[in-house]
């Protein structure tokens, strides 16, 4: 004989349930675009992950890289030449344009804001204002940059735009110019986990399609060797392992090259999509 109380709570205890793990997870999915690099919401997926390595979800950041002319030698996807350099301890940085209307009240870009990692991994950000093609030099050593992008959204830059050593001769980030046009931010496909973070390096996909160029996504973890994973993805989206987890201070980067079938040089657009939380000590 069935207990008619019983009866009558077994709904209500399902639809309670049910109203709890829908705030929980709606819950993660909202305080996902809170923190340093809220760019994104997370999916309940990639909440549910980090919440199981003991991380709290802190958000998404997109990373674009643009390489107008990929070679037969391995490229970051970035508007520069060869492979983007990273400093082997904090630098002194300046930045500066090829043409003289980067500058306030010129007609091209008038400020950046560099984004940048220091010795300790800790991010920051300098506001410059251009002067055409006079050196500007940062107050504060960068050890990492992250980004350079205008301040003014609607500015876009006459000439290329880079960031340098104080002596300009080691190019670190680019703002570059395409076909006559700039839009006012940097496109390299590089990217480091920040102190007190690790990083779920979710989606990769390059655009356009195309199966003469070799792409990979490169890590290295501080005191271990650099890890590589390459693929050939056709315009489909590549998911890493949902597994990897990466922890603080290890960077990121993106690689092309042409494959020997390739005639000529391609213009490519690969975008990385990275899940950041707070937490360390808590990768496999």
């Amino acid at each position: 004989m069935t207990d008619r109380n019983s009866s009558r709570l077994f709904p209500g205890i399902v639809i309670g349930v049910f109203i709890a793990l829908s705030a929980f997870f709606g819950l993660m999915w909202s305080s996902s675009g809170q923190g340093p690099y809220a760019t994104g919401a997370l999916n309940s997926f990639d909440a549910r992950f980090l919440q199981v390595l003991g991380a709290i979800p802190s958000g998404r950041v997109r990373v674009v890289g643009r390489n107008p002319e990929t070679k037969m030698t391995d490229e970051t996807v970035w508007p520069g030449d060869g492979m983007r350099p990273q400093p082997s301890s904090p630098v002194m940085m300046t930045v500066q344009s090829d043409d003289a209307d980067d500058t306030a009240g010129g007609s091209g870009l008038e400020s950046v804001r560099i984004t940048c990692l220091d010795g300790f991994y800790v991010e920051f950000t300098e506001d410059l204002a251009m002067d055409g093609l006079t050196p500007v030099a940062m107050t504060s050593p960068c050890f990492r940059v992250q980004e350079m992008t205008g301040l003014v959204a609607t500015e876009s830059n006459e000439g290329a735009v880079t960031l340098t050593d104080n002596t300009q001769t080691v190019i670190y980030e680019l703002i570059g110019v395409e076909a006559g046009v700039g839009d006012g931010r940097s496109h390299s496909l590089t990217f480091t986990v920040p102190d007190g973070m690790v990083a779920v390096a979710a989606t990769v996909r390059m655009f356009p399609g195309n199966d003469h160029v070799r792409v990979a996504i490169r890590s290295k973890v501080p005191g271990m060797a650099r890890q590589t994973e390459t693929f050939s993805i056709n315009g489909i989206p590549f998911f890493f392992p949902s597994d990897e987890c990466l922890p603080e201070h290890t960077d990121l980067d993106g690689v092309a090259r042409n494959g020997s079938g390739a005639a000529s040089g391609v213009s490519l657009e690969m975008t990385a999509s990275v899940v950041l939380a707070e937490g360390t000590g808590i990768c496999p």
